[in-house]
This record gives structure tokens, sequence and C-alpha cells, in this order.
């Protein structure tokens, strides 16, 4: 039911709070949303998503992929956070999270980047999976990604 109603924010327009997404947070962890349990095509939407090529082990790569960007969330973590980040880094960081940073102040990006980063603090091995949908559950409806589809 909850993952029902956070589906429906996003189909609406809306964006989920962190502590909604962090209550579907078990759900990412068993099938049919673990890792392991996804079946081809949407490993295939999700590498592309993620910029990977969708050739052979989708969900090596993928895996591989969530956990080098949650080790880079844990160094801006340790080393003061989004607000210690040059300019430079912050739009990198909102990119390679899925984020469009054009026309975003500072304070916009910093604001995005810290509710990514309290997500990802709480993810761990077993829902994966939910790491590797971020960047739709926190960005599909920012009005900078929106500039990006239409």
């Amino acid at each position: 039911d909850k993952m029902d109603h956070l589906l429906g924010q996003l189909g609406s327009g809306m964006h989920p709070h962190t502590d909604e997404i962090l209550s579907v947070k078990g759900i990412f962890a068993k099938p049919p949303y673990n890792l392991e349990s996804l079946g081809t095509r949407h490993l295939t939407y999700l590498c592309h998503m993620h910029g990977l090529h969708t050739w052979y082990f989708k969900r090596g790569r993928l895996a591989e992929r969530s956990y080098l960007v949650h080790h880079m969330d844990l160094a801006i973590k340790r080393e003061g956070g989004p607000e210690s980040m040059d300019i430079d880094a912050l739009i990198h960081s909102c990119y390679l999270r899925g984020l469009n940073p054009e026309n975003l102040s500072n304070q916009e990006m910093i604001e995005w980047l810290t509710r990514w980063i309290k997500l990802s603090s709480k993810v761990d091995g077993e829902n994966v999976s939910l790491y590797l949908h971020l960047p739709i559950l926190l960005g599909y409806n920012h009005p900078n990604n929106w500039l990006l589809i239409h």
C-alpha cells in the first residue's frame, strides 16, 4: 500500500518525502523488487538510466555502480556534506545521481543532494535495488528533469 501511494505521487507529479521512501525500503530487499529478482527488461532500463551498457552482466554492473556512488555519498558526508562542496563538484554530483542541475542555485543543489545522502546512508547491500531506483524516486518530477524530457 505504501509503495502504491508512493508511485501514485510520482504519477501525479508530486515528490515523495524522504521518510515515505524510507518506509518502503524493505520492499526492495525481497522479490520482486530486489536486484536478484528484477527481470531483464527492468535491468536494461536501469542500465540506461545509470548510463551503463546493456550487454552482459547487467546485475553486476548495476551493483558495482550503486556501490561506487554510495561510497562517494559516504565520503561527501564524512567531508562536511554538500555544503562544503565547490560548485563544480555539486553539479557533477547532481548529474551523477539523476538531477539536471542546469539553472539551479547552489542552495537548491545542496538541498537535493542532502535528501539523496540522507536516503543513501540508510541503504545497505540488502536493498541496493532501492538505491538504483533513487533517481526516479527523487528526481523524476523535478522541474529541471522535466525540461529534458519534454
